[in-house]
């Protein structure tokens, strides 16, 4: 029936609004609808473009011109975004019937009245819609007939609950999954819980051996380095020897000149070392030019060997100080054999990205607890919920239960406060999953673009900030402190102390020496004065004897 666009008032000035360059049209909805006998006749399926009873568009009736007309934008290549009533007309001024589950610190319910991140997330979203929608929460959560049906999970059997019709709505910490996601349509995601490999600290003590303690001193650098550093020194105490040589010239005897050589490198070789462990050059530079720049190059040499040498020291006291699990990834406890828990409702997405590995399902709450039961080695938890095991919720909450005789003593473990601090979260991230609220199909257009637009303001972000109250915290923070902490124990420096004690020891045995060559030589010389003394006196009474003629 031809385009038009709007014209008006509305649309006159500089910015006028988006609907304004909108194309729509009148459309007889007889003429073309969806008809499969019809479009297949023309050699095409229900979709395409082939024929126009292939593919109907969108329309909505004309309230200028009789209920039997219609109007499309669709039809004409555009949006309807000037007549929101669409968008409004399935929440604006109603009743939403609401199942929650309380699941701090996002959803919190104090007596009657509800609260949270994600609670106040909701509202605010649907502050877009006028008159204000009525939030009705059906008391119970999810229907004894759905949780029948689902026994497993009381997520999905609320899940059921909004597909039959009976909710509008779950307002919960729902994870998407395929299963649910089948019933019915979901929100756009609210946020993101990532999963990761949580497994007992290793209390086990590496024992070291004495070789281990000699060696740690050079586990910063690897023996080709070593090496280098070594050849390095050894070729500036030759280039300092050959200045020596060439400045003070070879005259003498060859015994001489070798010996007075060899002395002479020895000296070189001692103080480039003894430079080098010192970490500064003491080079007499003013004895000319190719003294200083010798030292140059061995002062440029010290400082980056001995900074990269106490960096590299740094990053392995940070790997040998950090707390270790029994493994280290799920690669590890796949090769080792081992059972890992996870939560039954993502037991089947688990099994098939890791097909090798082997789960055993559960409430992803009573995980640690299997845990420390034996039920398994290993376990896989969000973030959140670990969050939560460190902060001792978990353990107050398996308190209660034993306390209400619903768990036994020996499942509970109360007896220790910071039970689950003994838990460490070791690897890469495993899995993420969204969490939306599923929704019934009337709404879900209108509740989507609500969220969306909520999403993008940052109400969310808001509404963490606001309630950060909620967010409880760690009890084992002090400890994961301390382990952060840098520090060289005994063991770190026991090897260079039998280093430095071993150079120690040949100084002495040196000394000693030196004092058995200084005696031996001090009893020579008395020998020998003695033995002279007494050939001079021999020689004396010989000369005093009466010569007989």
């Amino acid at each position: 029936m031809g385009l038009a666009l709007y014209e008006g008032q509305h649309c006159d000035g500089s910015s006028p609004p988006s609907w304004c360059n909108n194309n729509w049209c009148f459309v007889d909805e007889s003429l073309c609808p969806e008809n499969v006998k019809l479009c297949e006749a023309a050699g095409g399926v229900l979709g395409s473009d082939v024929s126009p009873y292939c593919r109907t568009r969108a329309t909505d009736p004309s309230s200028l011109l009789n209920n039997s007309e219609a109007y499309s934008y669709q039809t004409c290549g555009s949006v309807n975004d000037y007549d929101t009533d669409q968008l409004n007309e399935f929440i604006a001024g109603r009743s939403i019937r609401a199942a929650a589950d309380a699941w701090a610190p996002w959803i919190v319910k104090d007596e009657e009245v509800w609260s949270g991140p994600t609670y106040e997330f909701f509202v605010q979203a649907l502050s877009i819609f006028e008159p204000k929608p009525v939030i009705e929460v059906i008391p119970g959560w999810a229907t004894q007939e759905s949780r029948d049906r689902f026994p497993s999970s009381s997520y999905t059997a609320c899940v059921h609950d909004v597909a039959v019709g009976n909710f509008d709505i779950c307002i919960a910490d729902l994870w998407l999954t395929p299963e649910r996601n089948k019933l019915v349509t979901f929100l756009p995601a609210v946020r993101q819980d990532f999963f990761y490999l949580v497994v007992e600290k290793s209390t086990e003590a590496t024992e070291m051996t004495v070789w281990d303690r000699i060696t740690k001193p050079f586990q910063p650098f690897t023996p080709g380095a070593w090496l280098a550093v070594a050849g390095f020194l050894c070729i500036m105490s030759l280039l300092l020897y050959l200045r020596q040589v060439c400045e003070s010239g070879c005259d003498g005897d060859c015994k001489s000149l070798f010996k007075s050589n060899i002395v002479a490198f020895l000296r070189s070789l001692f103080f480039v070392w003894h430079d080098f462990l010192l970490g500064q050059s003491s080079m007499d530079v003013e004895s000319g030019p190719v003294r200083q720049i010798f030292s140059l190059a061995l002062a440029f040499f010290i400082l980056i060997t001995l900074a990269s040498y106490t960096a590299s020291l740094a990053s392995v006291l940070v790997v040998q100080n950090s707390v270790g699990g029994s493994i280290n990834s799920i690669e590890d406890a796949i090769n080792n054999d081992l059972t890992i828990c996870a939560p039954s409702s993502l037991l089947e997405t688990f099994s098939k990205v890791y097909k090798r590995a082997t789960f055993v399902g559960g409430d992803i709450s009573s995980l640690p607890r299997m845990l420390h039961k034996g039920d398994c080695s290993a376990m896989v938890l969000s973030q959140d919920v670990l969050n939560t095991v460190f902060a001792g919720q978990v353990r107050e909450a398996d308190c209660a239960a034993l306390r209400a005789g619903t768990l036994t003593e020996e499942e509970a473990q109360c007896k220790d406060k910071m039970r689950d601090c003994n838990l460490l979260r070791v690897g890469d991230l495993l899995w993420s999953v969204p969490l939306s609220f599923p929704v019934s199909d009337r709404m879900a257009h209108s509740l989507s673009w609500a969220f969306t637009n909520a999403i993008t303001k940052g109400v969310m972000e808001n509404m963490k900030a606001q309630n950060a109250h909620l967010f409880a915290q760690s009890i084992c923070e002090s400890e994961e402190e301390e382990s952060e902490v840098v520090a060289m124990s005994f063991d770190d420096l026991s090897g260079t102390m039998m280093i430095s004690f071993v150079i120690m020891l040949f100084g002495f045995l040196v000394m000693l020496s030196r004092h058995y060559l200084r005696q031996h030589k001090r009893r020579s010389s008395t020998t020998e004065a003695a033995a002279d003394q007494a050939s001079a006196v021999t020689e004396t009474e010989t000369d005093m004897k009466p010569q007989t003629v």
